[in-house]
């Protein structure tokens, strides 16, 4: 009884209840769309892209919940607990071309998570590993300074990012 007891409250609980939908993004383009999914903390992540240049880019969002703010470092993530990326790496190699690739601010924080001329993310890249991975562990300062750390499930995300984007996924 404690086994079946103990997968029925892992399977309701909201760390794993998580899905990745397709909606608005949050944009003033209306018809613009992001891959979205929400943790239990509270916490919104949306995946949007655009066309720039005959250059496709996709830029993740990450969005606090109520009542939460950063600090003043861009946040770094790591998927399945692999190797740290720095996104604030990321801002500067924009900002060395004149470029917003990232920004943190308030309850929001943005950066470029892929980039090609090409619409289809190669299992070579980077940002593949979204695809492959279980979750997102994304790691930020709040205003105090303090380190916190987030978790996103990224069952799904493959499916919700090519029907939010129309990039080709592996």
């Amino acid at each position: 009884m404690r086994p079946l007891a103990l997968v029925l409250f892992l399977l309701a609980s909201p760390a794993f209840a998580a899905d990745w939908t397709v909606g608005p993004a949050p944009s003033d383009d209306p018809a613009m769309t992001a891959a979205t999914v929400m943790n239990a903390d509270g916490h919104a992540l949306f995946l949007w892209s655009r066309e720039v240049d005959h250059r496709y880019q996709l830029f993740v969002e990450f969005h606090l919940g109520r009542g939460e703010a950063f600090g003043e470092k861009m946040p770094t993530y790591r998927i399945d607990g692999g190797e740290a990326l720095d996104t604030d790496v990321v801002r500067q190699e924009g900002e060395a071309l004149g470029a917003l690739w990232g920004h943190v601010g308030g309850d929001t924080a943005f950066w470029l998570a892929w980039t090609s001329i090409q619409n289809s993310i190669l299992p070579s890249d980077t940002f593949a590993r979204w695809f492959a991975g279980k979750e997102i562990e994304i790691t930020y300062e709040g205003p105090d300074g303090t380190s916190r750390t987030t978790r996103f499930s990224l069952a799904g995300a493959a499916t919700a990012i090519h029907g939010a984007t129309g990039l080709q996924t592996p």
